[in-house]
């Protein structure tokens, strides 16, 4: 009765010990600003935090969708060609890690602040560099890409040996009537 009884205690301090851990790994993915999902070996959720599960729903809502599930989620991001994933209005960053033999980690981080930020500095930049060569009246080439242009065909004429002509007009005044 004796060896019983500290068996049981034993069983139940292992027990509340793993309970804790598990309690304590959840709080811990669930701090995390990345969807994080432990898939098993035929990628079924063993494990999620409360991101993955949160971006499922909120895909959802955004397009009056079924609920999209944690599972849906793991899917999506396993079966993704790219390390990009598009999700709604989201861009999400997958990365995976493999963890023992037959499982893995699915982690995948909003990046789509981060991606909105590039396309709007790649936008002004190709602004800034049509505003360098291109007058902001006509539209028409400025002398910049009037400069481009001629050393481009220079340079595919040396490489090919073609030719080309160039004739230039001079406007007497031309530029007291195209200052008014």
């Amino acid at each position: 009765d004796e060896l019983t009884a500290t068996l049981i205690d034993r069983t139940i301090r292992y027990a509340i010990a793993a309970h804790e851990r598990q309690s304590l790994l959840q709080t811990v993915l669930d701090s995390t600003g990345a969807a994080v999902m432990l898939l098993d070996g035929d990628d079924k959720v063993v494990l999620a935090n409360a991101v993955a599960q949160k971006i499922g729903a909120n895909a959802s809502r955004r397009h009056d969708e079924r609920s999209m599930s944690v599972e849906d989620l793991a899917r999506l991001a396993v079966s993704s060609e790219t390390d990009e994933i598009h999700l709604a209005d989201k861009v999400l960053d997958r990365s995976t890690t493999a963890f023992g033999s037959d499982r893995r980690v699915v982690v995948l981080h909003d990046v789509t602040d981060r991606a909105r930020m590039l396309e709007e500095r790649l936008r002004s930049e190709r602004r800034m560099a049509h505003a360098a060569r291109h007058d902001a009246l006509t539209g028409l080439g400025n002398r910049l890409s009037f400069t481009e242009t001629i050393e481009q065909w220079i340079r595919s004429a040396k490489k090919d040996g073609s030719r080309f002509a160039l004739f230039s007009f001079d406007l007497d005044r031309f530029k007291e009537t195209n200052d008014v």
